[in-house]
Parts: C-alpha cells; sequence; structure tokens
C-alpha cells in the first residue's frame, strides 16, 4: 500500500530487575557507557540477562536503566513486565510508574502512568516524553488496534493541555519538540504549529526544515508556498531519480505534506481521477486508495462504495485491508465483513497472476563476493558455494516483518535444501548478534546464521530489512525482496523453481 509520511521519533521502553552478583558494586561505575562495553563483551544469552538485571538492581543512573530495561524486553519480555508490575505495586513512585509505562504494550495504561508520573513529578521530562510520545505514536502514526485508537482519540480531547506543557517546559528538547509539533497538526492547530516551527527554526532544530514548512503550509491554506516547495523538490530529486517519472514523483511529495497535514482532500481527488482510467492495471488499487482516503475525510459512504468496487475488480489483500489504520472507521460498518471476504477469495483466484508478477521481476548483476562467520565461528564463502542456489534473507531480532519472515523462510529451506538451494539468515543492525545466534537455535530455524557486517550491507545496498536476495548458480544476483509478504514463501519457491528449471535446460541444450 501507501508509505506513511509523518516521520516520528519514537523511543524504546524498558529496564531490569535484580540478580544477586559476587561482590560490592560501585553506582558510579553504573553508567550507560560502561554498560555497552559490558553487552559488548557477552558471549550468551545467560550473560547479557545477568548484566542487564545487574544494572537494574543497583544503578542509579537513570540512562543506564532505561538501557538495561530495553536489553531485557529484547531478551524476555515477560519476565521484565512481571517484574516491573510488581516493583510499581510495592513503590507506587513516579520513577517506577514511568518504568512501568516505559515497558508495557498497553497504550491505555501507558497514558495514565505519564498522567501519574507528571502528577509526582511536575518537572521531569520523562513523564511528559511519556505520555506525549504514547498518543503520538498511536494517534499520528496510528500504530495501534481499532479499540485502542477510538479509546484515545476520546481522552487525547482532556489530555491536549499536556502537549502545551511540554512545550512550554522543555522548548530545548528537539525530539520532543518534534512530537509536539506532530500533535498540532493532528489536531488542525496549524497556528500553534506554526509559532512552534517558527520558534524551533531559531534553535537550529534539525526536524524544522522546509519540509516542516510546506506540511503548516498545507494547514494554513497557503497554495503559492505549497507550490514554491514541491517544485523545488522536485527539482532536487530529479538530480538523484532520474529514472523515476516526474508526474509520479510530484505526486509522491504532494502525497508526503498534505498526509502529514491531515489534508485529505487533495490526495483523494487525485486516486479518484486515477479510479477513473478502466484501462489501467492499477484501477483496483486506485480505488482501494479512494476507499482510503474517502475513510480518512469521514466519507463513509464512499468509502465502503469504492471498497466493494476495488474487490469487484480484483483486490486482494485482505490482509493489508484489515490491518490499514486508515479504514479503521470502516470495520464497524455491516457490509465490511462481506468485503474482506470477497477480498480473500480474490487472493485464493489470483496465484497464476502474482506467480508471473514475481518472476517479472528478474534481472542480473554480479553477486558482491562476501565472507562471513557463521554461528560456531566457521567462515563461509561465496565463492565456496557457488554453482548452489544462495539466498541470503538481511534481519534483526527487533525488526518486526523479520521475525514474521523467518518461519516461512525456514520452511522453504527444509523444503529445498535437497535441491542446492543454500539459506543464510545475515544478522545486520543488531546490537547484539549473540542473542540473535541463539535466537535462531532456539527456535530451530533451519537457515544458517551467519553475522553480517557493514561492508556485506553496503555491497548488496542493504538500507531496510528484511531485505531478501536470490543468487542463481553462476553468482549472479536475479531476485530481491523487501518487507514481509504472507506469499513470500511462495514467491521464494516460484523465483527457485525457475532457476532450476533455467539451469536443467541449460544442461540439456549442452547433450
Amino acid at each position: 500500500m501507501r508509505f506513511k509520511a509523518i516521520l516520528f521519533l519514537t523511543t524504546a521502553f524498558f529496564i531490569v530487575f535484580s540478580l544477586a552478583t559476587a561482590g560490592p558494586v560501585k553506582d558510579q561505575d553504573m553508567t550507560p557507557e560502561s554498560l555497552k562495553k559490558s553487552l559488548k563483551h557477552a558471549e550468551s544469552v545467560d550473560e547479557l540477562t545477568k548484566i542487564v538485571k545487574k544494572y537494574a538492581m543497583h544503578s542509579s543512573d537513570i540512562d543506564a536503566v532505561r538501557m538495561a530495561q530495553d536489553e531485557w524486553k529484547s531478551i524476555n519480555y515477560d519476565e521484565a513486565l512481571d517484574f516491573f508490575k510488581k516493583h510499581y505495586e510495592k513503590d507506587a513512585s513516579g520513577k517506577n510508574a514511568y518504568l512501568l509505562g516505559r515497558i508495557s504494550s498497553d497504550p491505555v495504561l501507558q497514558v495514565e502512568l505519564g498522567k501519574i508520573v507528571i502528577k509526582e513529578e511536575p518537572d521531569w521530562q520523562y513523564g511528559y516524553r511519556l505520555l506525549t510520545v504514547v498518543y503520538s505514536h498511536n494517534l499520528v502514526d496510528r500504530k495501534s488496534s481499532p479499540e485502542v485508537i477510538e479509546i484515545l482519540e476520546q481522552s487525547i480531547k482532556k489530555d491536549g493541555k499536556y502537549f502545551e506543557k511540554t512545550a512550554k517546559k522543555f522548548s530545548d528538547a528537539d525530539d520532543l519538540m518534534h512530537v509536539v509539533f506532530n500533535y498540532f497538526l493532528y489536531a488542525g492547530d496549524y497556528k500553534s504549529a506554526q509559532k512552534l516551527l517558527e520558534k524551533s527554526e531559531q534553535q537550529k532544530s534539525k526536524w524544522a526544515d522546509e519540509r516542516a514548512w510546506a506540511i503548516v503550509n498545507v494547514g494554513l491554506g497557503n497554495k503559492d508556498e505549497v507550490k514554491k516547495y514541491i517544485q523545488q523538490t522536485v527539482s532536487e530529486k530529479q538530480k538523484k531519480v532520474k529514472d523515476v517519472p516526474l508526474e509520479k514523483l510530484t505526486q509522491k511529495i504532494k502525497y508526503d505534506i498534505y498526509r502529514s497535514a491531515f489534508v485529505y482532500e487533495p490526495i483523494l481527488e487525485h486516486y479518484l481521477k486515477k479510479s477513473e482510467d478502466a484501462s489501467s492495471e492499477m484501477i483496483a488499487t486506485n480505488q482501494y486508495n479512494v476507499a482510503c482516503f474517502a475513510a480518512l475525510s469521514g466519507k463513509t459512504e464512499m468509502a465502503m462504495e469504492y471498497l466493494d468496487k476495488s474487490a469487484s475488480s480484483g483486490f486482494y489483500d485482505a490482509d493489508l485491508a484489515m490491518e490499514d489504520s486508515d479504514l479503521f472507521s470502516m470495520h464497524k460498518e455491516p457490509q465490511w465483513k462481506n468485503i474482506v471476504k470477497h477480498f480473500e477469495d480474490n487472493w485464493t483466484k489470483s496465484e497464476d497472476k502474482r506467480m508471473q508478477k514475481a518472476l517479472s521481476s528478474k534481472f542480473e548483476k554480479e553477486a558482491p563476493g562476501w565472507s562471513l562467520k557463521d554461528g560456531d565461528g566457521n567462515m563461509v564463502q561465496l565463492a565456496s558455494i557457488e554453482g548452489n542456489i544462495v539466498v541470503l534473507d538481511f534481519w534483526a531480532t527487533w525488526c518486526k516483518p523479520c521475525i514474521e519472515s523467518l518461519p516461512g523462510v525456514s520452511e522453504f529451506t527444509r523444503e529445498y535444501a535437497a535441491k542446492g538451494v543454500k539459506v543464510y539468515s545475515v544478522n545486520v543492525m543488531e546490537k547484539n548478534p549473540v542473542f540473535a545466534r541463539d535466537f535462531m537455535k532456539k527456535n530451530e530455524y533451519a537457515m544458517t546464521f551467519l553475522y553480517g557486517t557493514e561492508k556485506i550491507q553496503k555491497a548488496y545496498k542493504v538500507e531496510n530489512i528484511p531485505t531478501i536476495v536470490m543468487i542463481d548458480q553462476g553468482g549472479k544476483i536475479r531476485y530481491v525482496h523487501h518487507g514481509y509478504a504472507k506469499d513470500l514463501k511462495q514467491k521464494l519457491s516460484w523465483w527457485a523453481n525457475d532457476l532450476l528449471e533455467t539451469k536443467a535446460a541449460q544442461h540439456t541444450m549442452v547433450d
């Protein structure tokens, strides 16, 4: 579907509890820097766990505790959550409320705890940070369920005052000011957004740039300024991405700033025009997009009409429709379940079409050589396995789409291992690769674990994960996939079968 436009700063949330350690510990030595060093040298998950628990128990440095909490959460979330619940029940201080809110996965509880922290510690930045970030993550970025969003949409009507207090109390905190700025946009208070932007620009905040001004000008209705920004940005982008058509590039930039300003009508009009082109191969997607922006604009009947049209035109991604926050308001409509069922039926009927689309992405490029350590410390080189189909899955444990992809990649690995297909899980962008290695072992995934490096990331141009690369028997990159897809295993199978059949045909010709 479409990418979301707002760049929003999220803070990770977690801490750590206790574990008796041998000998006295000097609190002044337990800093974020010393924790980083300790974690870097850990050789097992058990050792990692002991370190973070020790810091949680003994450090009085809140940043060291926060860092330890983050690590513990990634190792054993349930254990960490249970500790902080009990810790808060024992001592309901503002600090403990903050730490519980930080690790909780319940946004409604997080907001309530944030208000408790602010009440107990009215001049402490972290209470305001907890509350405002949770609201922004769930309402601005729409990263939650329809039920939670509905509750928060009601409660923020009373809690908007906390954003205003945050702007007054902590104006030197750039990241928080960006959060407040996005709230003002969400609330349609473009004048306040303008004032905050002016002040942040004077303070030389990184986010207070031309794009931010364009977004504010959209909300204020300054069309000439918006047009000027679009033209300038298109001109700059064209120098870097010469293969993108002018119309597509212009619409992409326009989409970004209008969506970020929560102004949907111009985008809706664009997709309405697109949906009128019955000859377009994208008609089903364009109709779906009309439904999304009609829903965001409060036009429920139009949204449902175009959802029905998109289903009749063959739109088949039921999972996207269910998870798309643009359509959350549609879930209560009587026709919604029938629409989703229609999408699901289309998915079943679309296998041949999806296979042809997957195979049409084939290209040829020399695969950069590499030499990486596996989980046992043995070196694996691309040159030594040439003659096989090689699949590289670039991933990290903190990446949700990566984790969702692993079971399907593992099933594919088991099914194709005997056919000359070697699959490697290349761990990148990971703070604790040892944890990633043990995570693979614990889940008994069939792929071979490899410790990734910045060098291989750059060589294969891996900027986002998961990224999956399939290399043919002759050392040429043939297929690349980005992100999670529910038919990922199918896609890998189609690709592998294509390369195996191509090789078999070449042997036949030689014989």
